[in-house]
């Protein structure tokens, strides 16, 4: 019995936190609409990612950023916007580069980390990522054809009480479904300017 109370008290303590996600005044949310008809086009893509933290560089997860890289093939290819995705390796007719740029919060937020922690979460943290997109399309000879830029700020709070909300507004399901709002906004965007066609 006190082992199921350390365990339930670790997952109340360990997963307390809720995402927001908010887009800069303007931005074209995409309702996921599949074009009528597959693409014709192959597409290949590459996700880099810069974070810097108070105006420092940090090291990225080197694991994040398969998974991230993952993410927008699969996003990709569940478009419906082309023929295949492959991967950079591959001959594709596109090719798209996405530099993401994450500044998150600087000094003021990490004391305000450790003190949440402090006291076991009852006082709460907030930490913000400013994510900056660029997603820059190219044929296959390497030539720029159109670049987009995307931004989103993915505001996450820390507290005891938010545990109930965890389910709904977990960093991971937030974050994911933010850049896949961003991805599409930019297909639809270059599908309206013949870059897919």
């Amino acid at each position: 019995m006190k082992v199921l109370g350390i365990l339930v008290s670790s997952i109340l303590f360990l997963n307390n936190c809720a995402t927001f996600t908010s887009y800069p005044d303007g931005f074209n949310h995409s309702e996921y609409r599949r074009p009528a008809q597959t693409g014709s086009k192959t597409i290949s893509v590459v996700y880099t990612q810069k974070s810097m933290i108070g105006g420092k560089e940090v090291q990225v997860n080197a694991h994040a950023l398969e998974q991230m890289q993952a993410s927008f093939k699969t996003g990709l290819n569940d478009s419906g916007y082309f023929k295949s995705v492959g991967s950079v390796l591959d001959t594709t007719d596109l090719k798209l580069q996405v530099d993401a740029l994450n500044e998150g919060g600087g000094d003021l937020y990490q004391v305000m980390g450790f003190i949440s922690g402090l006291t076991l979460t009852i006082l709460p943290a907030w930490a913000p990522d400013h994510f900056t997109l660029t997603y820059t399309f190219k044929d296959k000879n390497d030539k720029v054809k159109k670049q987009y830029i995307r931004k989103a700020t993915f505001n996450t709070w820390i507290q005891l009480f938010l545990v109930f909300a965890m389910p709904f507004k977990s960093p991971k399901k937030e974050i994911d479904e933010g850049m896949k709002q961003m991805t599409y906004s930019v297909l639809e965007e270059a599908d309206r300017d013949g870059i897919l066609k």
